[in-house]
C-alpha cells in the first residue's frame, strides 16, 4: 500500500485518481484501525435513497399499465401513479428497450438517387455606386446673451 510506504498525499491522488479528501480519510481510517487493511477495506456499502420512487415494483407495475392501455399519455400515467411527469418520461425512457431508430425520411432518401440540381442563372452585374457627397458643416447657434438687468 502507498501509504505505509510512506507517499505523499498528494503523490497518491495523482496515481490512483481519486480526490486528496479521499486519500485523507483512508488514512485517518487506517490510524484508527491500527493499520487494519480488512477493516478499511470494507467501506460503506452503498444503499438506494429511502424516497427512491423507481423500484423494480414501480417498473413492473409501469409496464403491466403501458400494455393495459398503450395510448396512455404521459401525464395521466403519472397522476394514475402519484408521480411528477419527469420521473415518469425517465421510468419510461428505463423501461423502454434500447434500439437504433433510423429516421424513415433520411433512410428513403438514403435509397433514391440524388438528381442534379439545376443551375441558376447569373445574376446581373450591379452598378457601381457613386461617390457619397461629404456633408456640409453644421452651424452652431451663437449662445443667446444673457438679457441685463436694469
Amino acid at each position: 500500500m502507498m501509504i505505509r510506504a510512506g507517499r505523499d498525499n498528494r503523490d497518491i491522488m495523482q496515481c490512483v485518481q481519486c480526490s486528496l479528501n479521499t486519500v485523507k480519510a483512508i488514512r485517518s481510517e487506517l490510524g484508527e484501525n491500527s493499520d487494519d487493511d480488512e477493516a478499511v477495506a470494507a467501506r460503506k456499502p452503498h444503499s438506494q435513497r429511502r424516497d427512491c420512487v423507481r423500484t423494480g415494483a414501480f417498473l413492473a407495475d409501469l409496464q403491466a399499465r403501458v400494455k393495459e392501455n398503450p395510448g396512455i399519455g404521459i401525464r395521466p400515467l403519472a397522476r394514475q401513479m402519484g408521480v411528477a411527469p419527469s420521473t415518469m418520461k425517465l421510468a419510461l425512457n428505463d423501461a423502454a428497450p434500447k434500439q437504433k431508430a433510423t429516421k424513415p425520411a433520411k433512410a428513403a432518401a438514403a435509397a433514391k438517387p440524388k438528381a442534379p440540381k439545376p443551375k441558376k442563372a447569373a445574376a446581373p452585374a450591379k452598378k457601381a455606386a457613386a461617390p457619397k457627397k461629404a456633408a456640409a458643416p453644421k452651424k452652431v447657434a451663437a449662445p443667446k446673451k444673457a438679457a441685463a438687468k436694469k
